[in-house]
């Protein structure tokens, strides 16, 4: 799916969104309505707030609801 109906489904389901395509970097991307934005958790449970996308990001089809 791409990053809009993956956000969209995650925000329902009240958890995260990651790509097919970062295979073993796993990162989970946490879309929120707050001032942190996008929060990035990589599964070491390192946390980044304010996560920007590439282009590449947000014209992919590979993002899929994690969690």
């Amino acid at each position: 799916m791409n990053i809009q109906e993956a956000i969209l489904a995650a925000l329902k389901e009240g958890r995260g969104i990651t790509r097919e395509s970062w295979g073993t970097r796993s990162i989970l991307i946490i879309p929120t309505n707050t001032t942190a934005c996008m929060v990035s958790v990589d599964f070491n449970d390192h946390s980044t707030p304010r996560w920007q996308p590439t282009a590449d990001d947000l014209t992919a089809n590979d993002w899929y609801v994690y969690g």
